[in-house]
């Protein structure tokens, strides 16, 4: 099974108030997401009435389908991270141990 989001909610204007939630910070190429979430582990974006993972949304709408049973996670290892370009699907097995060495705010 594939994650996707409807095609109805991939247009050019989601994805234009997908990146007016991101901020650049001190010259970093990163997109940071820069709203407000729920948990302090969880990045989320609002898309047609249902939240979705900042970094989920971000692949599924500039990208493409996410396979089962794999995460989002940013290359760069920011975790504030949700520029498409930096972003990798990793297997949920492969996760152990990700964010040594993550990029400091």
């Amino acid at each position: 099974m594939l994650y996707e989001l409807p095609e109805h909610l991939t247009t050019p204007e989601q994805k234009e108030r997908f990146i007016a939630n991101t901020v650049r910070y001190n010259g970093l190429p990163c997109w940071c997401w820069n709203r407000e979430w729920p948990h302090s582990t969880r990045l989320v974006h609002y898309i047609g009435g249902r939240n979705y993972s900042a970094r989920r949304a971000s692949y599924c709408l500039f990208v493409g389908r996410i396979p089962d049973g794999t995460v989002i996670l940013p290359a760069c290892k920011n975790p504030l991270c949700v520029r498409p370009s930096h972003l990798v699907v990793v297997p949920k097995r492969e996760t152990k141990g990700w964010w040594t060495g993550y990029v400091s705010m």
